[in-house]
């Protein structure tokens, strides 16, 4: 009889636990759009016009953790010059550019992203996250399309912000996020939506 008031105790405890903890729906997929600076180890002069795409999976574990699994793509942006010449004609002019004080007038890189995720509800909908993992980065610096500088390996990743989630499973969030790449470091400025499904 101990026995069994003990085994209903316990599957009472689980029933209670589980309703309160409910992950029926463990899967996500997102994208999310940034603007970042990227610095250059010894050099004072910064890029500061870099546009980021990252597309990622969540995989939930429970309310409050999820494991990761993202890719990043990032171009520096084209910047323009235009001026009226007369009353119905303009006339742009691709501006020349120079980062880290080498002369580079071209960057591009590449994350492969695996992170742990965690998340605090603040509300039934609101949310705030931190992520940290590691990343496999490709990075290539250019002037006039000869490289200047180029790597790849294993960094550092770190990310954190705020999610608003609807009862659908759409939901929209705002962060930062930090790519440690070897010489090369990036901060961005995030915002995305994403599906939980």
């Amino acid at each position: 009889m101990k026995s069994l008031i003990t085994l209903l105790v316990a599957i009472t405890a689980f029933n209670a636990s589980a309703a309160q903890n409910p992950i029926d729906k463990q899967h996500r997929i997102g994208v999310e759009i940034a603007g970042a600076n990227v610095e250059l180890k010894g050099s004072s002069s910064d890029a500061n016009d870099m546009i980021q795409l990252y597309t990622y999976y969540n995989y939930s574990l429970d309310q409050y953790l999820s494991i990761e699994a993202g890719i990043n793509s990032a171009v520096d942006v084209d910047e323009w010059k235009c001026r009226d010449i007369n009353d119905d004609k303009w006339t742009c002019d691709k501006q020349k550019k120079s980062y880290f004080n080498i002369g580079a007038d071209e960057i591009k890189y590449s994350n492969l992203v695996v992170a742990a995720k965690g998340a605090y509800p603040l509300s039934q909908r609101n949310s705030v996250y931190g992520k940290i993992g590691a990343q496999y980065y490709d990075y290539n610096i250019k002037q006039s399309g000869k490289s200047l500088n180029k790597d790849s390996g294993l960094g550092l990743f770190v990310g954190a912000g705020w999610q608003y989630q609807w009862d659908m499973g759409l939901a929209i969030n705002a962060g930062v996020k930090y790519y440690d790449m070897g010489d090369i470091k990036s901060v961005g400025s995030t915002v995305g939506i994403s599906y939980q499904f």
